[in-house]
């Protein structure tokens, strides 16, 4: 029975394994047939010379061998030189018995650098494809160190932060509070001790010692709060050194101004000392106090502060003491005129101090023309000279239209003098609203580094460039030395959305196009090089004229990040 069974499964069994080796055969060329369609293009494999290769010796001829047979009629090579120039005959050739390669005849190169662009279409399924890859005459150009060039990658994507609210925030309420106190103390011994203001300055004392007790109390609270944030970054180890000493020079400054105030002696010359004396201690901890010869730059800034606090200060004098009780009394407006006019010779001392001590740190701090506008330093640096003017505007109208029309109340054109008065009242809180925002940028200025200490320096040749990919949440910086047409060095920075650098990747490539000629693109892979930077060094630029870069960043299971970039090389 057993026999018979078996007699009747062999047949089939024999169909069924005809019918799984068909179905093998069938799986294996469904599984090859896609792969081969794909492969079915004639893609560079080598050249004579070899890609971004550097020879002594002149080539006479380019070959370039291709990974499918390549049809004659539409397959060409051209060489070109960097200014886009063709140095070659013309009239490409395949080589007799060598279908998959082309050739083509040079004529004398001189030493430089040279792009050869190919296109070819495949004889296997017709399919076009094209690109590029440069070689050297000569030896290879140097780039800039990769130093160097990470130097200046960090610099530029420095060039625009902003300094974190914190910093701002601090260098404001000491700023603002250091500039109230002393601006009120100033007004005080150059404007009101005229004889002719005796009677307005009794006036207005009550009001004006709250003032000079707020500007102690916010300078106090400020300096507590600054200190308090540095212990915290710092370690309380690191008061021993210059901030400790800055620390003890404000706290003798402080007690001595509440002395003065408390027995009310402010209004004399002397009082501005310890006032002046709490700017120093600013300036000890500034950018000038950093210099290598740091005398001349700590006393301009030193100069600069103090005629700033004077000016700022006084108008906030103006603003919140003297302007309301002037204007609440009628009687008084000429007394307000008359301080107006008093407040005018050290104001405009003052704009003209500042502007001499500003030229002159700009000019240190900044460096060029091209850091001015690329920079955030610059053009905090830009924002601050337009709110400077419109303050001198400001201060010009009052000193020009309302001052006299105030002090003719009680001479003959009362109506002239009510309006007057009407626009300063507006004119004035405008006036200190500006001053204000302009305390707002210095603050920004002072924990801002210097518009020098970012910008990359256009004599080295280096460029870097930084852009956002809103879909991978990565941010890619791109920096290229020297940043002309031959041999180049890359690095790619790759952070992510948290500032981090992204340490592993699965690849990352450098994809090149020449914008100005239909040259095709060409690849480069940058390799690691540690704390998010990847690496290459190749003649990809090889031509001058507009070049597009995409970077492509490929992760795991991730979404690509690609940046774009746009390279003038002249």
């Amino acid at each position: 029975m057993i026999v018979s069974i078996r007699a009747s499964i062999e047949p089939h069994t024999a169909r069924y394994k005809r019918v799984a080796a068909v179905l093998a055969v069938l799986f294996l060329a469904a599984w090859l047939l896609p792969s081969r369609v794909v492969m079915a293009h004639a893609n560079y494999v080598r050249s004579i010379p070899e890609a971004d290769s550097a020879s002594p010796t002149a080539p006479s001829v380019v070959q370039v061998w291709f990974s499918e047979d390549v049809a004659p009629a539409n397959s060409t090579l051209t060489v070109r030189d960097v200014h886009g120039l063709q140095v070659d005959f013309g009239g490409t050739q395949i080589p007799q018995g060598e279908t998959k390669s082309l050739l083509i005849n040079l004529r004398s190169l001189t030493p430089g650098i040279y792009t050869v662009i190919w296109k070819t279409v495949s004889l296997v399924d017709g399919h076009d494809t094209g690109g590029s890859f440069p070689f050297t005459v000569g030896p290879a150009s140097a780039p800039v160190s990769y130093a160097q060039l990470l130097l200046q990658d960090e610099r530029s994507a420095r060039a625009l932060e902003l300094p974190a609210a914190g910093n701002a925030l601090v260098n404001l309420f000491l700023i603002g509070s250091f500039t109230l106190l002393t601006g009120a103390l100033a007004f005080q011994a150059l404007v009101m001790r005229r004889s002719s203001l005796a009677e307005f300055r009794q006036v207005i004392a009550p009001a004006y010692q709250k003032l000079l007790w707020v500007g102690l109390a916010a300078s106090v609270g400020a300096v507590a709060m600054a200190t308090a944030v540095y212990v915290l970054r710092a370690g309380s180890g690191a008061l021993a050194g210059r901030y400790g000493l800055v620390l003890a020079g404000r706290i003798v400054f402080l007690a001595m101004l509440a002395v003065i105030i408390r027995w009310r002696k402010a209004g004399a010359i002397w009082t501005l000392l310890p006032a002046v004396g709490l700017l120093l201690t600013q300036s000890l901890l500034s950018h000038s106090a950093a210099e290598d010869a740091w005398l001349m730059p700590l006393l301009a800034d030193w100069a600069h502060f103090i005629c700033t606090a004077v000016w700022l200060g006084g108008v906030a004098v103006l603003a919140l003491v003297v302007a309301p009780v002037g204007l609440k009394d009628r009687s008084r407006l000429k007394d307000l005129g008359l301080a107006i006019s008093g407040f005018s010779p050290p104001a405009v001392f003052c704009v003209f101090a500042i502007g001499i001590t500003g030229l002159a740190q700009s000019a240190s701090f900044v460096g060029s023309t091209d850091a001015l506008f690329a920079t955030a330093y610059g053009r905090a640096i830009i924002g601050k000279i337009a709110l400077l003017l419109a303050l001198i505007a400001f201060g010009a109208f009052h000193q020009q239209v309302i001052s006299p029309r105030l002090q003719e109340w009680r001479l003959r054109d009362i109506t002239g003098a009510r309006t007057a008065a009407r626009r300063f009242r507006i004119s004035v809180l405008a006036e200190a609203a500006i001053s204000v925002v302009l305390l707002v940028v210095v603050a920004v200025l002072v924990a801002l580094p210097p518009a020098r200490d970012v910008m990359v320096d256009p004599q080295s040749h280096v460029l870097a460039q930084t852009q956002a990919d809103a879909e991978s949440g990565l941010v890619l910086t791109l920096g290229v030395a020297p940043a002309m047409a031959g041999q180049n060095q890359f690095d790619l920075y790759v952070r992510g959305g948290d500032n981090e650098p992204l340490l592993s990747s699965e690849r990352i490539v450098l994809r090149f196009d020449n914008r100005s000629t239909n040259a095709g693109e060409s690849e480069v892979v940058l390799q690691p090089y540690g704390n998010g930077h990847y690496i290459a060094q190749t003649g990809a630029l090889s031509m001058v004229g507009q070049w597009q870069v995409t970077a492509i960043v490929r992760r795991l299971g991730m979404t690509d990040a690609r940046g774009v970039f746009s390279l003038d090389l002249h």
